[in-house]
């Protein structure tokens, strides 16, 4: 599997969006439904959120490491500054609501459910931007191998477009 990624950033963001996905819908649960203290949600809320820092420094810290082993151009390098950012952002924002959620009393954790819930829409941009970087500009992806037909060959009818003709063109209409 080594071989075939050139850095471990893909597979660990997807855990961590997953994770931070799972903390903001058990957050709002939390928060609409207000369970006793001692509800089994509090415990899952809890591993979650452990889990969740963990996986959003290490995905952050990955992406460091894939930034420095590629080499960008100004397109790219200008959606993966944004990509960056977004990502810092929203591992900021995660990371407040998880000490908000900690370190503060129950009265405060709308607020991190807010936390959880903005940190999840700029998860979504971030992805967007990553998006662009792989599939536009091909970042991080295996280039692929070109095969050339040789000269002379002939490209089979099903890869050919149909070539339109004069009465595809123009209807013709009669007056019957």
């Amino acid at each position: 599997m080594v071989e075939i990624l050139p850095n471990w950033h893909p597979m660990l963001v997807h855990f961590s969006i997953t994770l931070l996905f799972f903390t903001c819908v058990v957050q709002m649960f939390v928060c609409i439904r207000s369970p006793a203290e001692r509800h089994p949600i509090h415990y899952v809320m809890k591993w979650l959120v452990a889990l969740g820092i963990v996986s959003v420094i290490a995905a952050v810290s990955s992406g460091f490491y894939a930034y420095q082993s590629l080499e960008l151009d100004g397109p790219a390098h200008k959606e993966m500054m944004m990509h960056r950012n977004y990502a810092l952002g929203s591992m900021c924002v995660f990371l407040s609501g998880a000490i908000i959620y900690a370190f503060f009393s129950s009265s405060l954790r709308s607020l991190a459910c807010l936390c959880f819930i903005l940190a999840f829409l700029l998860v979504a941009i971030t992805g967007f931007h990553g998006g662009e970087l792989v599939f536009r500009h091909g970042l991080g992806v295996m280039p692929q191998t070109k095969t050339e037909s040789p000269p002379g060959s002939v490209v089979p009818q099903h890869f050919q477009m149909p070539q339109e003709t004069e009465s595809e063109a123009e209807p013709q209409f009669s007056d019957k």
